[in-house]
């Protein structure tokens, strides 16, 4: 919530932060809106290589749920960045577990 209220408020940054908290808090079961608010702050602060793992991240994520809006997001926002960066969509790398 804290990221969404920063990202609101155009402070990229700090949303970025709280986002990657959320994420490491739970690493083997990231919550796939919070992975897309992370590439959405990433490609504000125009960190679109980045950005475009965690997009792919998210659409791998949601893959299951074709028709939701958050799948829909994901592919657009991941389709931007790919156009961005002249690049394809890499395939994402799911994050390594914490011991």
């Amino acid at each position: 919530m804290l990221g969404t209220i920063q990202y609101t408020r155009e402070k990229y940054s700090e949303a970025e932060g709280y986002f990657r908290k959320s994420i490491d808090a739970l690493p083997s079961q990231p919550d796939p809106l919070a992975v897309l608010r992370l590439a959405l702050s990433l490609d504000k602060q125009e960190k679109y290589p980045e950005a475009l793992k965690f997009a792919n991240q998210a659409v791998l994520m949601t893959e299951s749920n074709q028709g939701s809006t958050l799948a829909s997001l994901s592919r657009n926002e991941r389709d931007r960045l790919v156009q961005l960066t002249g690049g394809t969509p890499a395939k994402p790398q799911s994050p390594a577990p914490k011991n």
